[in-house]
């Protein structure tokens, strides 16, 4: 009897449906499929890949001896597909749940479907818990942004390995700041390649693509990761040229290479120059094909865009979901609607695409039809709905859909701040920004959403209040939180301590002080009627006045409340006169 080791390379680079079941049915004329345990859970494992949970299903059903890796890769066959009710029922139904692989797959499948708060959930249910147990949740909530969450279960690991330590710093990495990600690089008791890719990466995200190139030039060892992580470096901050000619030099190049310059090309407007990549690739996968269609989309050739996915050989959920997402940041809505009526198959990922484009186009009928209709919900579907009705004034129903969520988190919360703050409900906004859970206020949006609040009800005083708070809790203000206090000041006629919150932005956070901090000073000085300083200040300052800052200083209530329209062209000499202001007070 033959044996089917020598068809297992075939079935595991198998990518393609047809092709799929092209082996599968050679493997069966020649081969007794059920007999055979561990090709049959092979079988399964490349159906699920190529996107056929039907056809895995009926691989499992004939296998005669099931073993509980059967199990566990139909398992994840459903959950890499989108289907986690049918992934649930299988763990519900499997005979070896003592078994800790069992545990993992379910628990992979929450994390994979972005159910994190059931997984977490699952995590303590568990009879028995592993290293991949706590690194799957760790890497789950590193990976949404949950700082909090990620360092509570990296501090509860029991023992940690290299895979724990790479966890935590890209958790860092994605949310806390270059600096911090660098000191806790040096706090590793080891590194190996993924931690210098990770720090790598995190310099590209801050833009310090001079120190992503010096991390990449000192790493003793590069792979196929390390080399893409230096292309996105280069492409994610403009820097074209240089990947181009990074990629230009590699001497192999696998997908995630190619898929990189596409996106690179795509993102910068380059749509010609992505597609002659695209067209050169040896091999084009789904995830190839899926860029090189959002890149016509958003580009405006929906016509081209419509053609690439007709024409994939293969379409899955993600390049459908993909290609409504970019009709609906092209414009497109009603044939974003066409394309998501004609999927056959819809998953999470799909409803939350559609419900978001209806929210964002301002159309609460609909978003409100689209959340009712979908047939689960995740955190994502409740936060955008809620935003939804924050952002058409509803703040009762934003509350109420707040109070049905079952699990929150940080942008939920910041979805119902924003609600009450758009209201001009500012008690409430403070109630609940009290309210939050405490590993959420370290995030500086929430911070900000409070701000915004009493910003726009000229409230200097609380504002100046919740910055020093911000300080207590070891929170940095942004460009956004000055801002913001520069707007409370101006609009409460603090003028000194809006130049003293503008010369603190500056010398004490070191930020660069942008063109809004610049017109927010303007109109500072011009409300309390200091029309001298406020024309200095346009005539200084590092960008062109606009037209909100020539009204600005022309409402200046100088003199009897009128402004003398003959200092108008005093501006313009003044421009040529004046020496810099924002360098007279630093």
């Amino acid at each position: 009897m033959q044996s089917g080791d020598g068809f297992l390379g075939l079935v595991r680079s198998c990518r393609d449906l047809v092709a799929a079941e092209v082996i599968h049915s050679r493997i069966a004329s020649l081969l007794p499929i059920a007999d055979d345990a561990y090709l049959a859970n092979n079988l399964i494992e490349m159906y699920g890949k190529c996107g056929s949970v039907d056809r895995a299903r009926q691989v499992f059903d004939a296998i005669r001896s099931k073993n509980c890796y059967s199990w566990s890769i139909l398992l994840c066959a459903y959950s890499h597909n989108g289907y986690l009710a049918q992934a649930k029922e299988v763990f519900d139904a499997m005979p070896c749940k003592h078994d800790p692989i069992c545990w993992n797959s379910m628990l992979a499948a929450y994390v994979r479907n972005g159910h994190l708060e059931d997984a977490k959930r699952f995590f303590q249910i568990a009879p028995v818990t592993n290293l991949i147990s706590w690194n799957t949740l760790l890497s789950a909530f590193a990976q949404r942004g949950d700082l909090w969450e990620a360092t509570r279960i990296f501090q509860g690991i029991p023992l940690r390995t290299q895979i724990s330590w790479n966890s935590m710093l890209a958790a860092l990495a994605l949310n806390n700041g270059l600096q911090n990600t660098v000191d806790f690089f040096h706090q590793m008791p080891e590194h190996d390649i993924v931690s210098f890719t990770t720090l790598l990466a995190a310099y590209a995200q801050a833009g310090h693509v001079e120190g992503a190139k010096r991390i990449f030039d000192k790493m003793p060892q590069r792979n196929y990761v390390t080399w893409n992580a230096m292309l996105t470096a280069y492409s994610q901050n403009g820097h074209l040229e240089d990947a181009r000619r990074l990629f230009d030099g590699l001497a192999e190049r696998d997908l995630s290479s190619w898929n990189a310059m596409i996106t690179a090309y795509a993102e910068a407007g380059q749509v010609d120059e992505a597609k002659q990549i695209f067209q050169a690739m040896p091999v084009v996968d789904l995830a190839s094909a899926t860029a090189m269609l959002v890149a016509f989309a958003q580009s405006g050739r929906i016509d081209r865009a419509w053609a690439l996915l007709l024409e994939m050989p293969v379409q899955d959920l993600k390049s459908s979901t993909a290609m409504i997402a970019a009709l609906v940041q092209a414009g497109h809505l009603n044939e974003a609607k066409r394309e998501f009526q004609q999927m056959e198959q819809r998953d999470l990922a799909a409803w939350n695409t559609m419900l978001s484009a209806e929210s964002q186009s301002g159309n609460l009928e609909e978003a409100r039809c689209a959340f009712e209709s979908m047939p689960e919900h995740s955190t994502v579907s409740f936060t955008t709905i809620l935003s939804a009705y924050a952002q058409q004034r509803h703040p009762e129903e934003a509350a109420r859909i707040f109070a049905l969520m079952p699990g929150r988190d940080v942008s939920s919360w910041n979805a119902i701040l924003a609600a009450f703050c758009h209201a001009q409900e500012l008690s409430k906004a403070v109630e609940t920004f009290f309210e939050m859970p405490e590993r959420d206020l370290p995030n500086v949006i929430s911070w900000n959403a409070l701000l915004t609040g009493y910003a726009s009800r000229g409230r200097c005083s609380s504002a100046l209040e919740l910055l020093a708070r911000m300080k207590i809790a070891a929170v940095c203000p942004d460009e956004t939180s000055h801002l913001l206090l520069l707007t409370a000041c101006a609009r409460s006629g603090e003028v000194e301590r809006g130049r003293s919150c503008f010369v603190s932005m500056v010398m004490d956070y070191e930020l660069k002080a942008r063109k809004e901090h610049y017109s927010c000073m303007v109109d500072a000085l011009s409300r309390a009627g200091r029309f001298d300083q406020a024309r200095d200040l346009i005539a200084s300052m590092p960008f062109v006045p606009t037209s909100l800052d020539w009204t600005s200083l022309l409402t200046s209530p100088e003199e009897g409340g009128c402004v003398r329209v003959k200092k108008f062209g005093e501006v313009e000499k003044g421009r040529k006169n004046s020496k810099p202001w924002h360098n007279s007070i630093c």
